[in-house]
């Protein structure tokens, strides 16, 4: 059995939970192979639409307290998740004196300029790793 777990959300000026769940029911689920089948067939079946207001996916995301998020954009933001972010992730210390900020990873997905300065603004921020997708 997998001990890894995964949650897929999508945003665009909503936010849709992988699978359909209703947003209050979002979850992290076994990265077992029939969970993995199941994404993938939903996955095809979404098309992009809307702008770009991540917020409340990273809200939702920051809340299960996994070990790290990934956050795929062009980086052009429609809301003020980068602030947000900054008071959702801060850097308390654990009773163990490690940090409690969890790493949020960046796939930036747009060209040079704005966007990607964002993206990796935000990765640099929160712990993360910054990625750029020619």
């Amino acid at each position: 059995a997998s001990e890894q777990e995964f949650l897929v959300l999508l945003y665009n000026d909503r936010t849709s939970v992988m699978m359909n769940a209703p947003l209050g029911m979002a979850a992290l689920v076994p990265a077992d192979d029939a969970n993995r089948d199941s994404f993938r067939k939903w996955l095809r079946k979404q098309r992009p639409n809307g702008g770009t207001f991540p917020a409340t996916a990273m809200f939702v995301s920051l809340a299960m307290k996994p070990d790290a998020v990934f956050l795929l954009s062009d980086g052009e933001l429609k809301d003020n998740t980068r602030e947000l972010l900054q008071i959702w992730n801060d850097d308390r210390k654990e009773s163990d004196s490690s940090s409690s900020r969890i790493p949020v990873h960046t796939i930036s997905l747009g060209g040079p300029g704005e966007g990607q300065r964002m993206m990796k603004s935000i990765a640099e921020e929160n712990n993360g790793d910054f990625s750029w997708i020619r």
